[in-house]
Protein backbone atom coordinates (compact mmCIF):
# COMPACT_ATOMS: atom_id res chain seq x y z
CA UNK A 1 0.00 0.00 0.00
CA UNK A 2 1.23 3.42 -0.90
CA UNK A 3 0.89 5.72 2.78
CA UNK A 4 3.10 8.09 0.84
CA UNK A 5 3.04 10.25 -2.60
CA UNK A 6 4.84 13.12 -3.22
CA UNK A 7 2.65 14.55 -6.43
CA UNK A 8 -0.23 13.84 -4.78
CA UNK A 9 0.65 16.32 -1.61
CA UNK A 10 2.46 19.23 -4.66
CA UNK A 11 -0.82 18.69 -5.68
CA UNK A 12 -2.78 19.16 -2.20
CA UNK A 13 -0.34 21.64 -1.04
CA UNK A 14 1.34 23.64 -3.98
CA UNK A 15 -0.53 22.69 -7.05
CA UNK A 16 -4.22 23.93 -6.51
CA UNK A 17 -3.61 26.64 -4.34
CA UNK A 18 -2.41 29.36 -6.54
CA UNK A 19 -0.68 31.68 -4.15
CA UNK A 20 1.83 28.79 -3.57
CA UNK A 21 1.83 27.56 -7.13
CA UNK A 22 3.46 30.91 -7.53
CA UNK A 23 5.81 31.29 -4.68
CA UNK A 24 6.96 27.87 -5.44
CA UNK A 25 7.79 28.76 -9.28
CA UNK A 26 9.60 32.14 -7.86
CA UNK A 27 11.30 30.78 -5.73
CA UNK A 28 12.71 26.98 -6.70
CA UNK A 29 15.38 27.51 -8.41
CA UNK A 30 17.34 29.55 -5.38
CA UNK A 31 15.46 27.22 -2.79
CA UNK A 32 14.22 24.43 -4.37
CA UNK A 33 14.63 22.13 -1.23
CA UNK A 34 13.39 24.71 1.14
CA UNK A 35 10.61 24.74 -0.99
CA UNK A 36 10.03 20.90 -0.89
CA UNK A 37 9.44 21.77 2.87
CA UNK A 38 5.43 22.22 2.39
CA UNK A 39 5.10 18.66 1.32
CA UNK A 40 6.63 16.74 3.84
CA UNK A 41 3.74 15.86 5.82
CA UNK A 42 2.25 13.32 7.45
CA UNK A 43 -0.34 11.38 5.48
CA UNK A 44 -2.95 10.96 8.42
CA UNK A 45 -5.54 9.18 6.28
CA UNK A 46 -3.34 7.00 4.13
CA UNK A 47 -1.94 5.97 7.23
CA UNK A 48 -5.00 5.26 9.30
CA UNK A 49 -5.83 2.65 6.53
CA UNK A 50 -2.60 0.93 6.60
CA UNK A 51 -3.25 0.51 10.44
CA UNK A 52 -6.49 -1.22 9.89
CA UNK A 53 -5.23 -3.06 7.12
CA UNK A 54 -2.33 -4.31 9.06
CA UNK A 55 -4.93 -5.40 11.83
CA UNK A 56 -5.71 -8.37 10.10
CA UNK A 57 -2.65 -9.01 7.75
CA UNK A 58 0.77 -8.24 6.65
CA UNK A 59 0.31 -5.57 4.56
CA UNK A 60 3.29 -3.67 3.03
CA UNK A 61 3.74 0.32 3.34
CA UNK A 62 5.83 2.12 0.92
CA UNK A 63 6.13 5.60 0.16
CA UNK A 64 6.21 6.94 -3.83
CA UNK A 65 8.13 9.19 -5.54
CA UNK A 66 6.03 9.37 -9.02
CA UNK A 67 7.92 11.36 -10.09
CA UNK A 68 7.21 12.97 -14.48
CA UNK A 69 9.07 16.43 -14.48
CA UNK A 70 6.34 17.62 -16.07
CA UNK A 71 5.35 20.24 -13.75
CA UNK A 72 6.45 23.82 -15.37
CA UNK A 73 5.56 27.25 -14.45
CA UNK A 74 7.18 30.55 -15.75
CA UNK A 75 10.01 28.64 -18.14
CA UNK A 76 10.98 26.79 -14.61
CA UNK A 77 11.11 23.29 -14.06
CA UNK A 78 9.47 22.63 -11.12
CA UNK A 79 9.10 18.82 -10.14
CA UNK A 80 12.98 18.41 -11.55
CA UNK A 81 13.65 14.15 -11.22
CA UNK A 82 17.22 15.34 -9.12
CA UNK A 83 15.01 17.10 -6.55
CA UNK A 84 12.01 14.34 -6.25
CA UNK A 85 14.06 11.64 -6.11
CA UNK A 86 16.19 12.83 -3.25
CA UNK A 87 13.65 14.76 -1.18
CA UNK A 88 12.09 10.69 -0.74
CA UNK A 89 13.69 7.48 -0.57
CA UNK A 90 12.05 3.82 0.14
CA UNK A 91 14.85 1.87 2.34
CA UNK A 92 15.39 -1.70 1.91
CA UNK A 93 17.14 -4.81 3.96
CA UNK A 94 18.74 -6.94 1.52
CA UNK A 95 21.77 -9.23 2.41
CA UNK A 96 23.22 -7.93 -1.09
CA UNK A 97 22.44 -5.39 -3.96
CA UNK A 98 20.46 -7.25 -6.20
CA UNK A 99 17.27 -7.44 -8.22
CA UNK A 100 16.14 -10.18 -6.58
CA UNK A 101 16.84 -9.65 -3.04
CA UNK A 102 15.22 -5.65 -3.21
CA UNK A 103 11.89 -7.22 -4.80
CA UNK A 104 12.04 -10.12 -1.55
CA UNK A 105 12.99 -7.25 0.77
CA UNK A 106 9.70 -4.87 -0.77
CA UNK A 107 7.08 -7.73 -0.84
CA UNK A 108 8.31 -8.86 2.88
CA UNK A 109 8.20 -5.68 4.42
CA UNK A 110 11.91 -5.16 5.07
CA UNK A 111 11.76 -1.42 4.17
CA UNK A 112 10.91 1.59 5.59
CA UNK A 113 10.16 5.44 3.74
CA UNK A 114 11.92 8.53 4.69
CA UNK A 115 11.98 12.06 3.64
CA UNK A 116 15.53 12.60 2.46
CA UNK A 117 15.39 15.71 2.07
CA UNK A 118 15.24 16.00 5.81
CA UNK A 119 18.80 13.89 6.28
CA UNK A 120 20.03 10.57 5.53
CA UNK A 121 18.03 8.01 6.98
CA UNK A 122 20.81 4.89 6.45
CA UNK A 123 21.51 3.00 10.07
CA UNK A 124 17.82 3.26 11.13
CA UNK A 125 17.05 0.15 12.79
CA UNK A 126 13.67 -1.54 14.19
CA UNK A 127 14.43 -5.24 15.73
CA UNK A 128 12.50 -7.13 18.08
CA UNK A 129 15.27 -8.98 21.19
CA UNK A 130 14.89 -11.47 23.64
CA UNK A 131 16.11 -10.07 27.09
CA UNK A 132 18.53 -10.91 28.67
CA UNK A 133 20.46 -12.68 25.45
CA UNK A 134 19.83 -9.78 23.19
CA UNK A 135 19.39 -12.12 20.64
CA UNK A 136 17.73 -10.66 17.27
CA UNK A 137 14.48 -12.36 16.70
CA UNK A 138 12.40 -10.22 14.35
CA UNK A 139 13.65 -7.07 12.10
CA UNK A 140 10.82 -5.08 10.36
CA UNK A 141 8.26 -6.71 8.25
CA UNK A 142 8.81 -9.77 10.47
CA UNK A 143 6.32 -12.07 12.43
CA UNK A 144 6.72 -13.66 15.73
CA UNK A 145 4.87 -15.40 18.82
CA UNK A 146 4.31 -13.83 22.13
CA UNK A 147 6.87 -14.50 25.06
CA UNK A 148 8.16 -12.88 27.66
CA UNK A 149 11.28 -10.96 27.89
CA UNK A 150 10.75 -9.72 24.08
CA UNK A 151 11.55 -6.13 23.26
CA UNK A 152 11.49 -3.44 20.61
CA UNK A 153 14.29 -1.57 20.07
CA UNK A 154 14.48 1.39 17.71
CA UNK A 155 17.79 3.30 16.90
CA UNK A 156 18.11 6.31 14.77
CA UNK A 157 21.04 7.63 12.92
CA UNK A 158 19.89 11.27 13.90
CA UNK A 159 18.72 12.33 17.24
CA UNK A 160 14.55 12.97 16.63
CA UNK A 161 11.69 11.90 18.21
CA UNK A 162 11.42 8.16 17.65
CA UNK A 163 6.98 7.12 18.44
CA UNK A 164 6.57 3.11 19.01
CA UNK A 165 2.56 2.50 17.72
CA UNK A 166 0.85 -0.81 18.38
CA UNK A 167 -2.15 -1.00 16.20
CA UNK A 168 -1.83 2.35 14.78
CA UNK A 169 -2.27 3.81 18.23
CA UNK A 170 1.10 5.65 19.94
CA UNK A 171 2.11 4.13 22.79
CA UNK A 172 5.71 5.07 23.98
CA UNK A 173 7.90 8.44 22.83
CA UNK A 174 11.85 8.78 23.33
CA UNK A 175 13.41 11.65 22.01
CA UNK A 176 16.86 11.16 21.09
CA UNK A 177 18.17 7.91 18.90
CA UNK A 178 17.04 5.14 21.10
CA UNK A 179 13.77 3.76 22.11
CA UNK A 180 13.69 0.48 23.81
CA UNK A 181 10.32 -0.89 25.01
CA UNK A 182 8.92 -4.60 26.84
CA UNK A 183 5.92 -5.82 25.24
CA UNK A 184 3.16 -6.79 27.33
CA UNK A 185 0.91 -7.72 24.74
CA UNK A 186 0.21 -9.20 21.15
CA UNK A 187 -0.23 -6.08 18.21
CA UNK A 188 1.21 -4.51 15.29
CA UNK A 189 3.54 -2.32 16.31
CA UNK A 190 5.45 0.23 13.69
CA UNK A 191 7.43 3.15 14.01
CA UNK A 192 7.77 6.91 13.02
CA UNK A 193 10.73 9.23 13.63
CA UNK A 194 10.52 13.11 13.74
CA UNK A 195 13.00 15.43 13.17
CA UNK A 196 13.32 19.24 13.78
CA UNK A 197 13.24 21.31 11.07
CA UNK A 198 13.61 25.19 11.89
CA UNK A 199 10.56 25.92 13.98
CA UNK A 200 8.48 22.80 14.28
CA UNK A 201 8.85 18.81 14.03
CA UNK A 202 8.35 17.32 10.54
CA UNK A 203 7.81 13.51 9.80
CA UNK A 204 11.11 12.06 8.79
CA UNK A 205 10.98 7.83 9.01
CA UNK A 206 7.81 5.73 8.44
CA UNK A 207 8.78 1.75 9.10
CA UNK A 208 6.83 -1.52 8.80
CA UNK A 209 5.85 -3.60 10.78
CA UNK A 210 6.69 -5.86 13.41
CA UNK A 211 3.89 -8.43 13.97
CA UNK A 212 3.38 -9.99 17.33
CA UNK A 213 1.13 -12.69 17.21
CA UNK A 214 -0.54 -14.16 20.24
Amino acid sequence: MEIYDIADAMREKIIDVPRELLQFALTSDKYPEEIMLAVVERMNWHLAQWDTLTRDRRFVGVAGNDAHQNLALLGRQLDRYDLIFRALNMHVLAPSLTEENIIAGLREGRCFASFGLLGDAAGFQFTAREIPTGTQRAVLGGELKMQDGLVLEVQSPIPGVLTLLRDGIPIRREEGRLLRHGVDRPGVYRVEVSLRVVDRWRPWIFANPIYVRA
